[in-house]
């Protein structure tokens, strides 16, 4: 199973612990075929533990504000 995460707006609070503890409980429950990608800002995605199963995937744009020029 791949499962993708747009988590680009997510960058601390009750969002990022919840996707934190999300991904805390897949790693235990996970089978070896099983991926998690995951968009997002860099200060998030520092947040989230490595694992091999994790794409964490960040591009400079994830890091502006959506009403940028």
């Amino acid at each position: 199973m791949i499962i993708g995460i747009d988590a680009i707006n997510i960058r601390n609070g009750g969002g990022l612990n919840h996707l934190v503890e999300l991904l805390n409980e897949f790693k235990k429950q996970k089978k070896p075929e099983d991926r998690f990608v995951i968009w997002s800002n860099k200060r998030t995605l520092e947040k989230i533990n490595n694992d091999n199963s994790f794409y964490k995937i960040h591009l400079p744009i994830f890091e502006k504000n959506f009403l940028f020029h």
